[in-house]
């Protein structure tokens, strides 16, 4: 139907209901006429239009403006499914940031007391008495090593990619906003499209806000915005909860103090030495998760 005297409302339900016909229409040639009668009549009415080709032009382009609309009102839906996405993806990595990189908190590690060691010891008189001795309380946690190790991977990305994330959900919202903004121009370009040199203006300022918005939005650098400093404080959490968990510290300690015995020998048989070092050595771990240690070429 003829629609520059409709509701807007009821433009666009028939724009809607009869889009398949326009896009059926806007893929025929223009060798015959294409223009239904009710156009024809309108359009010589109000323009006194007589030429076919005219006719034929102002149909065709009518019925492919109709077919952008509907393409343009898919983008702008999709593009506002990308911007919900995104603020989805943003709640994910604000929440994964807020998680705390202490070992103890994150793994919910607490101590246990553990029993003392009773040994029976015989004296030069021939007496005996039973030593105790009084055990290091145990670490226990609830969430594994490597597992932990998963997480403050997880919470390292969040919080160096959170800045950046949350200008990248702005970008978002501004394209997906501009895309329906283009909708008004293209359905005012639509309801005026027997008045060609309107409708072409109204249809380059949606063609503007669809392809221009885009351009300039991808000219900000968002990677700028990545956070490096955030990782500092984790890997030192990081760090100090290795250390706790594989007791480095004790056996730092006890190398520090083999090389201090080996510096400071002054006997006369190094084979005491040596076998003082490779006492030391069996008790060192030689492996970490799979990975060779400073014992294992110690050993070697």
């Amino acid at each position: 139907p003829a629609d520059w005297d409709t509701n807007v409302f009821v433009t666009t339900w028939n724009y809607l209901r009869f889009g398949h016909l326009h896009a059926l229409r806007s893929m025929q040639p223009l060798l015959y006429p294409i223009a239904s009668q009710e156009e024809r009549s309108e359009l010589y009415r109000t323009y006194g239009i007589r030429s076919t080709g005219t006719l034929n032009l102002l149909a065709w382009r009518r019925s492919a403006l109709v077919a952008c609309f509907v393409i343009a009102l898919g983008t702008a839906t999709l593009l506002a499914a990308v911007a919900r996405t995104s603020s989805d993806d943003l709640y994910v990595m604000e929440q994964t940031s807020y998680l705390p990189t202490n070992g103890t908190e994150l793994r919910d590690c607490r101590y246990e007391s553990q029993d003392s060691i009773f040994v029976a010891y015989k004296s030069s008189d021939g007496n005996t008495s039973m030593l105790e001795f009084k055990q290091d309380e145990k670490r226990v946690c609830t969430m594994s090593f490597l597992d932990y190790q998963n997480q403050i991977l997880k919470i390292a990305l969040a919080r160096t990619a959170l800045p950046a994330k949350q200008i990248d959900l702005i970008l978002d919202v501004v394209i997906a906003a501009f895309s329906w903004i283009a909708l008004v121009p293209t359905l005012m370009a639509l309801s005026r499209w027997h008045r060609y040199g309107l409708s072409l203006r109204l249809v380059a300022a949606a063609w503007l806000l669809t392809f221009v918005t885009p351009f300039l939005v991808s000219i900000i650098p968002v990677r700028m915005f990545v956070d490096w400093d955030a990782m500092d404080l984790i890997f030192e959490d990081y760090a100090t909860e290795f250390r706790t968990h594989f007791k480095t510290a004790y056996y730092e300690r006890t190398l520090i103090d083999l090389c201090g015995y080996v510096e400071g020998y002054s006997g006369k048989d190094p084979a005491i030495v040596v076998s003082t070092i490779c006492g030391a050595v069996d008790i060192l771990p030689v492996s970490i998760d799979g990975m060779a240690t400073v014992t294992t070429n110690l050993q070697a």
